[in-house]
């Protein structure tokens, strides 16, 4: 089998398992009279091909090596490297024009509370469960994209929203670049800005402590041992 049916097999099994997801949760969700919902986000690794499906605003994103110019007047002109954010994914909000379009013909509405919400409750437009604003637009159907990898890019970052509601995705990247060089040579990588047992645990913390009260949770991955070169 070549690699791009293989692709297409697995993208279209991913759809699918969502789409399995999000009925067997409806299904239980309508019979308890529960109105809960979800995000999901997934990354699949193939070879130096990854994919990643979104529903919702957790976020999946590349932190990727580059060279920059060093600005310490001792070491003027000497290249430095830092890791710089690639994002993967975009979030699912309901003021997003194609979210809001969709929304809008479903008979649904967009109001502002704190954030855009869909008819002034969900502040995302695509989720799991959720049942109550489905017949207005609200949908779990991911979006898809695959990315090709190469040995520039060091980590790949999963986490949930409450993450960024304390950290941007580029501070992130920052806090693992730290890590990074300063645990060139050990088994263990910490950063100097946080005493966490792993580096997840570190962002979680550091978002925590950043002010952010929605859930935290965050799956990291170093690709230097994932990615052929």
């Amino acid at each position: 089998m070549n690699v791009s049916k293989t692709m297409e097999i697995i993208q279209e099994a991913i759809t699918l398992t969502i789409h399995d997801i999000d009925s067997t949760f409806s299904q239980v969700a309508l019979r308890k009279h529960l109105i809960s919902g979800t995000t999901a986000t997934i990354a699949v690794l193939v070879n130096n091909e990854l994919l990643v499906a979104n529903v919702g605003d957790s976020k999946a994103f590349l932190c990727s090596e580059v060279m920059q110019n060093n600005d310490d007047k001792h070491n003027q002109g000497t290249p430095m490297t830092r890791l710089q954010v690639i994002d993967l994914t975009k979030d699912h909000h309901p003021d997003r024009d194609d979210e809001n379009a969709r929304i809008t013909a479903s008979g649904g509405f967009v109001s502002l509370l704190g954030v855009p919400r869909v008819n002034g409750i969900l502040a995302v437009s695509r989720s799991i469960g959720d049942l109550y604003l489905k017949r207005y637009g609200v949908i779990a159907e991911p979006e898809v994209d695959w990315h090709h990898l190469d040995a520039s890019k060091v980590f790949l970052v999963v986490a949930s929203d409450g993450i960024f509601e304390g950290l941007s995705t580029q501070e992130v990247c920052s806090l693992l670049h730290d890590a990074r060089s300063q645990g060139k040579g050990r088994k263990n990588w910490r950063s100097s800005k946080c005493q966490s047992s792993s580096l997840a645990e570190c962002i979680v913390n550091m978002a925590y402590e950043k002010g952010s009260t929605d859930n935290l949770s965050v799956v990291l991955l170093p690709l230097s041992t994932h990615v052929n070169t």
